[in-house]
């Protein structure tokens, strides 16, 4: 869910000054709780209506690759391959899906059912959401490590399936595997900070309503609650700077590799069809998970800007869209898998562009003569310029 305590010392003044029933209307809607006002808005939208449309492309997805999963399951080439990958994908919908469901339920009864009550939406999302031994937080918290775990190690297996013919292919999976377990001991001690000074289902609304006015006030009556929240808000800060890290470093394995692999067969053939241009791009923006890393940059860049009134409600949908957008872009790699255009142990040893160009050349003058195959079907060498001259070189 996105509001917590911390967050809401910078936006909410008179959060809790949340009106009861015997105020005047004009109290409520006073100038002193326009920001408050905005904050709503912003998040219900990017709890509800983005998050719905993230979700229903997801369902879509998710739906495309099916057939694929049944055709390539009847085929028997792979069977166990396949089976792992419909398991896989069928949790990571799962959770997901409860994720979803557990966001809607809670947001609908916020904002609808209680948004006219004295405690406001907010508060109750803090009081039924936050709260450690609520039905709702233990969905949040054993839903999203489920797809994290899945994500990252179908990250990681698309590493090494990249790297897998180079020398220094377990250094490149070793350092991104480094990465998520460092992200990982900051998540649990997040958690624990967090089971130790959140709030209880115990706490009574008039003491949660009170803890949460001295947080509106800026901590100036309890110094060591203001230290423990400062804490949670940084190890916030951390998480999301070490998921965006893993996610550009990620980036930087799979497309660098790619690109390492495509300019000496770019060369070798010395021009290349537009559209043969434009599929290589598209092949390093899917398989490099391009979208998930912009998405997790602009988280870093936008959470210190929650500090302003104006900031907010930036961070509020970008941080709903980096949720969903990491499970997006695992099934358009999962599409381009069952589909046969992902990049696989033999990608980098075979100059297919190559061979099309021999392909087209014969087609074009009617000849039924076969390219040669010490060029079509050569394997891409490896070492140094030599090889290269000796492929350039050979003979018709």
């Amino acid at each position: 869910m996105q509001f917590s305590p911390a967050k809401a010392s910078h936006q909410r003044p008179s959060l809790l000054n949340s009106p009861s029933a015997e105020c005047p209307k004009e109290v409520m809607d006073s100038d002193s709780l326009q920001p408050l006002r905005t904050f709503e808005r912003f998040d219900l939208v990017s709890n509800t209506t983005l998050a719905g449309v993230q979700y229903g492309i997801i369902l879509v997805l998710c739906c495309q690759c099916l057939p694929m999963f049944y055709r390539d399951y009847r085929r028997g080439d792979r069977p166990k391959q396949v089976m792992i990958l419909g398991v896989q994908a069928l949790v990571i919908l799962v959770a997901t899906t409860i994720f979803f469901l557990a966001q809607t339920i809670t947001m609908v009864s916020a904002y609808i059912d209680f948004n006219d009550g004295g405690k406001g939406p907010l508060l109750y999302v803090c009081l039924t959401v936050m709260v450690k031994s609520s039905v709702m937080f233990w969905l949040f918290i054993g839903s999203m490590p489920i797809t994290d775990i899945l994500l990252t190690a179908t990250e990681g297996w698309r590493i090494w399936r990249i790297w897998e013919n180079s020398p220094y292919a377990l250094c490149a999976v070793a350092v991104h595997f480094v990465l998520y377990l460092t992200k990982v001991g900051v998540l649990i001690a997040g958690i624990s900070m967090y089971l130790n000074y959140g709030p209880h289902a115990g706490d009574e609304d008039s003491a949660l309503k009170s803890n949460l006015e001295k947080l509106a006030a800026g901590f100036d009556e309890d110094p060591n609650r203001k230290s423990n929240l400062e804490k949670l808000a940084a190890v916030d800060m951390a998480i999301q700077a070490l998921q965006a890290i893993q996610q550009f470093v990620a980036f930087c394995l799979i497309c660098g590799r790619i690109i390492l692999i495509h300019r000496p067969i770019t060369h070798l053939t010395m021009l290349q069809p537009k559209s043969t241009q434009f599929t290589n791009l598209v092949t390093m923006l899917t398989e490099s998970y391009a979208l998930s890393t912009i998405v997790s940059a602009a988280m870093v860049f936008t959470t210190p800007a929650i500090a302003s009134k104006s900031g907010a409600p930036g961070e509020l949908i970008i941080k709903m869209m980096c949720r969903y957008v990491e499970i997006i872009s695992y099934y358009l790699l999962l599409y381009r898998i069952l589909s046969g255009r992902a990049w696989n142990r033999n990608t980098d040893r075979e100059l297919t562009s190559l061979q099309w160009a021999c392909h087209a050349s014969a087609i074009s003058t009617g000849s039924a003569v076969e390219a040669p195959p010490a060029i079509a079907r050569r394997p891409l060498p490896r070492g140094n310029s030599a090889n290269w001259n000796r492929l350039t070189n050979l003979p018709p």
